[in-house]
């Protein structure tokens, strides 16, 4: 999921910026940039990784 989508979710639940970092961390969630001048990805750590060139991801396994 986008990284973007996941900061505005998280402030809609009144959690900051800082502790939804720590949570990142935490979780070991896993990120990837989607191209040069793509965005932020998160993912679970076992999910498969987005792919980058077709820009598909599934679904299920990405937050």
């Amino acid at each position: 999921m986008d990284s973007e989508e996941i900061f505005r979710r998280a402030r809609g639940y009144e959690i900051s910026d800082n502790r939804l970092r720590e949570a990142k961390r935490d979780l070991g969630i896993e990120t990837a940039k989607s191209g040069f001048q793509g965005r932020w990805l998160w993912s679970w750590p076992d999910s498969t990784r987005l792919d980058l060139l077709g820009g598909s991801e599934r679904q299920n396994h990405h937050l």
